[in-house]
């Protein structure tokens, strides 16, 4: 265990920033993060143990106990109740011979429940691995199950996918968008780099009075001015600013950031280079909710 999670805080040179990056890889590696694991991973990035589990035990979809090759996630959100998710997590546990929150004794399979999994617009839904299975029956999990102690790899359970970019090579989920009405600016046609080359033709502080002119507000429930925030970022005596993309759903049911993600992904990286040079930063983060790792290829691929 030792001189692989060596090999992984190396492959990230070290740098105790990375580390959920790092724990990301270990999960992925031993199947979970056990207290000699954060013991290791603490000595190797300098910093104490009590950093590591602290990011550990706070993050879900973390373990600090070894959990199965496959993992089953139901989501137990109030509208996948409604729509029969508490059968389909029976059904689950009929199949698998599992009680929620265990293991099978020969480590193949951990079922667990999940608050949410920003699928309320196709529930019932359930995660194997980062594959996600959405408007699930008791035959479809039957099914499943039976590819599953079969051999199928849990991508390959995926048979039809998805409308839009649902469908694109590196996504390849069964989601659907579920638009029915596009409106005429989130989902409208826009030419490619169109604000950035804008932006790029006046000065920051001219797009900060702009900003603040137009009372535009972010997305979140605060409706916090975004003038207001833009400014306060360039106007910092800090030698080195972050533009800092929360890719999360605001509350539990919603589901627009995950068609964003999936439709708008350009416009997103688009608005956060405006941003960048609004307020002088040289660096972005995009924090991916783990539900949303199946998207995760395809992000990184827009960003190239």
């Amino acid at each position: 265990m030792e001189s692989r999670i060596v090999s992984i805080c190396r492959r990230y040179a070290d740098d105790r920033t990375r580390l959920m990056d790092i724990l990301l890889e270990v999960q992925r590696e031993l199947r979970g993060i056990e207290p000699a694991a954060m013991e290791l991973i603490a000595r190797q990035l300098g910093i104490t143990r009590v950093e590591v589990e602290g990011v550990v035990s706070f993050y879900a979809f973390f373990s600090r106990r070894t959990k199965g090759e496959i993992i089953i996630r139901v989501c137990d959100d109030i509208i996948d109740r409604h729509a029969g998710g508490g059968e389909i997590a029976k059904v689950f546990m009929e199949e698998l011979g599992l009680a929620i929150g265990t293991t099978s004794a020969d480590g193949r399979f951990s079922l667990e429940i999940t608050p949410f999994l920003g699928m309320s617009d196709q529930a019932p839904s359930a995660m194997v691995n980062e594959t996600i299975l959405t408007r699930l029956t008791a035959q479809k999990v039957r099914l499943v199950c039976a590819r599953l102690r079969e051999g199928t790899e849990p991508r390959d359970l995926v048979v039809h996918t998805g409308d839009g970019n649902n469908s694109h090579p590196l996504i390849r989920a069964e989601v659907n968008n579920n638009i029915r009405l596009a409106g005429e600016v989130l989902l409208c046609p826009v030419p490619a780099n169109a604000g950035l080359r804008s932006a790029l033709q006046r000065r920051p502080q001219e797009l900060l009075a702009e900003l603040e002119e137009s009372g535009l507000t972010g997305r979140g429930g605060a409706g916090f001015p975004t003038g207001r925030k833009w400014r306060a970022a360039a106007d910092t005596a800090a030698t080195r600013r972050f533009i800092i993309c929360n890719a999360d759903e605001g509350e539990p049911g919603t589901f627009k950031d995950r068609v964003l993600l999936t439709e708008r992904a350009d416009l997103m990286i688009e608005g956060m280079t405006v941003a960048a040079y609004t307020v002088g930063s040289d660096a972005g983060i995009i924090y991916l909710r783990g539900e949303y790792s199946y998207l995760r290829p395809y992000l990184e691929s827009v960003l190239q």
